[in-house]
């Protein structure tokens, strides 16, 4: 998983030297004895990526190519649904574990994050990987999507930040030492915390949907906080 991060974060003369580390590091692994699913070695916390057998069932799948039906949880649904999947990676991104598999009901390659999987389990139909899959087909710069009619955040970033996200990003800052970027809004979620952690120096110019969905958020955090005060 750090090798894969690493591989969208660097250049494509690059990459030739991090696939022959992930190839050694895959004929090592094939030659160590088959355990379970040690504990959460993915850096994230078992609370975000579910139990043990769920994990063992996603990750028996995709090393035996065999179809998992999973129950899922899309973002702002209100009941999961039943799908069957074929998984074909495991990926981090932006501190979350996704599974990127192809869906036989949407007959499409969307990605699945974890803590939104209620239920997993294998079925006795095999499945063959594409080869020419590739997480690109569903990420961006390390950051996972979905390509097909996905809307865009603009973010206008202050000069006190915008430098910095301009090296990390690979653009250049206007002349009043701000930046506009654009990003793939498939998560609301990951676009509260993206904008959140940077406060006052990130603000949302469109979609309308994602300012208001902010502003509802900050709403919800004072209410909170004035509750917490009335109560101490």
């Amino acid at each position: 998983l750090g090798l894969s991060m690493l591989r969208g974060r660097r250049t494509p003369d690059e990459h030739d030297t991090i696939d022959r580390a992930q190839e050694k590091l895959r004929e090592i692994v094939a030659r160590l004895p088959d355990e379970p699913i040690p504990e959460m070695p993915y850096a994230v916390a078992p609370g975000y990526v579910g139990d043990e057998a769920m994990l063992e069932a996603i990750a028996g799948g995709l090393h035996d190519r065999q179809k998992v039906r999973i129950v899922y949880r899309k973002s702002g649904g209100t009941e999961a649904d039943s799908r069957v999947v074929r998984p074909y990676q495991l990926q981090l991104s932006n501190g979350m574990l996704y599974l990127l598999a192809y869906c036989d009901r949407e007959s499409g390659v969307r990605h699945f994050r974890f803590d939104r999987i209620e239920e997993a389990y294998r079925i006795d139909e095999p499945f063959e990987r594409p080869a020419d899959f590739s997480a690109a087909q569903v990420m961006e710069d390390g950051r996972v999507f979905h390509r097909a009619g996905a809307a865009c955040m603009r973010v206008h970033y202050s000069p006190a930040i915008a430098r910095w996200i301009a090296e990390r990003e690979g653009r250049t800052v206007a002349s009043d030492g701000s930046l506009v970027m654009e990003h793939p809004l498939a998560d609301g979620e990951w676009a509260l915390r993206h904008l959140m952690q940077y406060g006052g120096d990130a603000e949302v110019l469109e979609p309308q949907e994602a300012r208001e969905a902010m502003l509802e958020r900050l709403q919800e955090m004072e209410r909170a906080l004035a509750l917490e005060i009335s109560v101490r």
